[in-house]
């Protein structure tokens, strides 16, 4: 009340802390990527408030004089606590599952599944290999690359259940994997998941929706989808690393020989120079053997102890170099 019978009525501004957690929340989302601009500024001032802050901080007041005896001061308004996460569902449809060809995850997931609105089932399947293919190696513990196998495959294929709405009008409600596929996979690939440098395990309670997803529609019409288990009798082809193959017992990757990144001639190339600082090293010693048999130090003692130490390493590299016979270094060493 401004005055006797007058009353002003006034917006409560949102606190700059509402703001700053509706950012950090919702920033990201696909809405916000394509319309940067919808996003808030939670640091801009007002020309109209004589260039105070949109979004004062809680505890600061916004002053607005009206005249010179009546000034008002609002207080932001920090919004309603939610009680419950808001769940956003992803448009896209239900398609039947196909076979993939660089993932494998026809072997374990059947049925329909979700596709998000434009893409295609193959961007997911390269989508699933990407994510999933280093963990399937053969050098890999067998259960971290089961457990991989059966995250990257049901969190990327999702479940999918459709629910006609209205007439031509069909929600399409993806199920994703439930939080226990995310804990296996954690549990049995820590090793490779947390390093010095990082730690790459998956958060699954901020990751994945609740085992039990419910979307109320209206009053009356509530839709629920249960999350995807996927099964565990499911047979897995690994592969070795680049660089390497299988050995001839198919129980081991071993490294190919001779190494395909390098092409015959500089296999060549490598062999002549190795071949040239041999002779050298080899001519080298034998004149180092002359040297200190002409030397008239070789026979007293204890001053000759240097003098037959380094005529002895000469003596070992060329019977290595020639024979190669390792017993020759181990017992130099």
């Amino acid at each position: 009340e401004v005055a006797p019978g007058v009353r002003a009525l006034l917006p409560a501004p949102p606190c700059r802390g509402a703001c700053d957690r509706f950012l950090g929340e919702c920033a990201q989302l696909p809405v916000f990527a394509a319309a940067p601009d919808a996003l808030p500024q939670c640091d801009a001032v007002s020309e109209a408030t004589g260039g105070q802050s949109e979004y004062p901080r809680q505890g600061e007041p916004l002053v607005l004089p009206l005249s010179e005896q009546v000034v008002l001061e609002v207080e932001c308004s920090a919004g309603a606590a939610v009680s419950r996460p808001f769940t956003a569902l992803p448009p896209g449809a239900c398609e039947p599952m196909q076979e993939t060809e660089w993932s494998q995850c026809s072997r374990l997931v059947s049925g329909d599944v979700f596709v998000p609105l434009g893409a295609t089932q193959r961007d997911l399947d390269f989508t699933a290999h990407n994510q999933s293919f280093a963990l399937l190696w053969h050098v890999v513990e067998e259960e971290c690359s089961a457990a991989a196998f059966r995250f990257a495959c049901a969190s990327t294929f999702a479940g999918c259940d459709a629910y006609e709405l209205l007439p031509g009008v069909v929600l399409s409600l993806p199920r994703g994997p439930c939080r226990s596929v995310c804990d296996e996979f954690n549990f049995f690939c820590e090793e490779y998941l947390v390093t010095e440098e990082a730690d790459s395990r998956v958060q699954c309670a901020r990751v994945l929706p609740p085992d039990q997803l419910v979307v109320p529609v209206s009053e009356e019409l509530i839709f629920t989808a249960s999350c995807v288990a996927p099964p565990y009798n499911v047979s897995l082809h690994r592969e070795c690393p680049p660089l390497t193959t299988m050995n001839d017992d198919d129980d081991e990757c071993v490294l190919i020989c001779p190494n395909p990144v390098f092409d015959d001639t500089q296999y060549l190339i490598w062999e002549i120079v190795i071949s040239i600082i041999a002779w050298i090293s080899f001519l080298s010693c034998i004149l180092i053997i002359c040297c200190f048999a002409l030397h008239p130090i070789k026979r007293q003692y204890p001053r000759s102890n240097p003098a037959w130490q380094v005529r002895f390493s000469p003596l070992c590299v060329i019977a290595h170099s020639f024979f190669n016979v390792e017993i020759v270094l181990m017992a130099c060493w």
